[in-house]
C-alpha cells in the first residue's frame, strides 16, 4: 500500500494561466501584481486600486459611487475566478481587503483544504 505525501496529488501552478485569467485586470485602471509561494501551491494576486475607489470622507453619492465601483470590480474579480476554476476548481481562495485602511486588495489562491476559505468551484 502506497501512502501519498501532503502535496502529492496536488498541481503546481501555471502561472501563465493564472495571468491569463485575469488580463482583463491588466487591461484596465488596476496596477496587479503575481506573487507564487516558493512551494509553487499558493499564488497571491494584488490589485491596487485607484483613488476613485478607495473609501475617504465624503459626501453620500462619493461614497455610494465608491461602493458601486468597488461592486464592480468584485463581480470582475468573481469572472476572473470562475476562469481559474476551469483548471483549478478544487482549490481554495480568500480576500484580504480592509476596506477604508488599505489601498489594496490581496486574492490567495492555493490547494490546502482550510475550513475558512471559500472553494472556488462555488462561484461556477
Amino acid at each position: 500500500m502506497k501512502i501519498r505525501k501532503f502535496n502529492e496529488s496536488v498541481e503546481n501552478f501555471d502561472m501563465e494561466f493564472v495571468h491569463e485569467c485575469f488580463i482583463d485586470f491588466e487591461d484596465s485602471k488596476f496596477k496587479i501584481s503575481f506573487e507564487l509561494a516558493p512551494n509553487n501551491l499558493s499564488i497571491d494576486v494584488e490589485f491596487d486600486l485607484p483613488d476613485n475607489m478607495v473609501n475617504s470622507e465624503g459626501s453620500i453619492p462619493d461614497s455610494l459611487h465608491k461602493l458601486e465601483l468597488r461592486s464592480d470590480f468584485y463581480e470582475d474579480l468573481r469572472v476572473s475566478l470562475v476562469k481559474v476554476g476551469f483548471k483549478y476548481s478544487n482549490y481554495n481562495y480568500y480576500i484580504t481587503d480592509e476596506e477604508g485602511i488599505s489601498t489594496n486588495i490581496i486574492l490567495t489562491i492555493y490547494s490546502n483544504d482550510e475550513s475558512l476559505t471559500h472553494k472556488i468551484s462555488s462561484l461556477m
